[in-house]
């Protein structure tokens, strides 16, 4: 007598390739079969292979490329193979939330530019004109009447991709400027005396200068 050992087959498995964004779900695993035996099928397997526990990345991992393997296939014949393949998490994309007021008037202090990046990195503002509206860090200070646009951006980083921006457009009017005039007097036939007032508050501390 003999005794004979049928050891099961290889069966490769070929994961492909996959992708996802920043802070999305791993993607489901998908791969393709070599040949099987005897014009078999995967119907024959006990279990198809997973990618559970497989793969470093998660949710919040940063953009980069981890493993992505397969893992957990079963079957009385066949010895899986695995070929497995590459998971490239990308930047995602991020808006910026906003409120700006339309009109101001020249001595107002404006509040704290307040916008939002739904990344939660920080915006950055610009003027078009900084002799009307002047951008200090958050603040924006009024330097003249006139109009301006001011922008905020977000430019991204690994694991955002840069905003949108946004605009909006202010205008500064001119502030009132009271001018109190003095009473005058002159006799008949006597010229006009000089005009003289008294101004009332400027803004910012600013005199008839």
């Amino acid at each position: 007598n003999a005794t004979v050992t049928v050891h099961p087959a290889d069966l490769d498995v070929f994961v492909d390739a996959a992708s996802r964004e920043y802070l999305g779900p791993n993607p489901a695993l998908t791969f393709s079969y070599g040949d099987f035996a005897y014009d078999e099928n995967k119907t024959v397997l006990l279990a198809e292979p997973s990618s559970v526990g497989l793969t470093d990345a998660i949710s919040d991992s940063p953009a980069g490329v981890y493993d992505w393997n397969a893992t957990d296939g079963a079957a009385d014949n066949y010895h899986f193979v695995y070929h497995n393949d590459q998971l490239t998490v990308g930047s995602t994309g991020q808006t910026i939330s906003w409120e700006l007021l339309s009109e101001a008037v020249y001595g107002d202090e404006l509040p704290d530019l307040n916008a939002t990046a739904s990344s939660g990195l920080a915006v950055t503002y610009f003027s078009d004109d900084p002799d009307v509206l002047d951008v200090v860090g958050n603040e924006l200070v009024v330097k003249g009447a006139g109009t301006a646009v001011i922008w905020a951006k977000q430019f991204g980083d690994g694991n955002f991709d840069q905003a949108p921006d946004l605009n909006a457009t202010v205008t500064v009017h001119p502030v009132d400027l009271d001018v109190f005039v003095d009473a005058a007097s002159r006799e008949y036939l006597a010229p006009d005396p000089a005009l003289t007032f008294t101004y009332g508050a400027f803004a910012f501390d600013e005199n008839a200068t």
